[in-house]
């Protein structure tokens, strides 16, 4: 496979998981998240619930602050010490 096929594929699929992950309810989003990582769904997720409304920058930087406190702190035993 070319790096450019790998690379379509990457994106349709992207993309795909992006369209399911906005309707949860849906039996195509419940198929796949059984297929996904929980890591994967879950970014999804708070994507389509959390980031996407935001209307400004300022919106932004203050859930991704969060977001990134959370993660530091729900898998603190994960990260490389100097992470934490």
């Amino acid at each position: 496979m070319s790096t450019n096929e790998f690379e379509r594929i990457r994106r349709r699929l992207t993309w795909r998981i992006h369209r399911l992950s906005a309707h949860p309810g849906t039996s195509a989003a419940i198929a796949l998240a059984t297929l996904l990582p929980p890591g994967v769904v879950h970014a999804a997720r708070w994507r389509t619930t959390v980031r996407d409304r935001c209307k400004d920058a300022a919106c932004l930087e203050s859930v991704y602050v969060a977001r990134l406190a959370a993660m530091r702190k729900n898998w603190a035993q994960a990260l490389d010490p100097a992470d934490r």
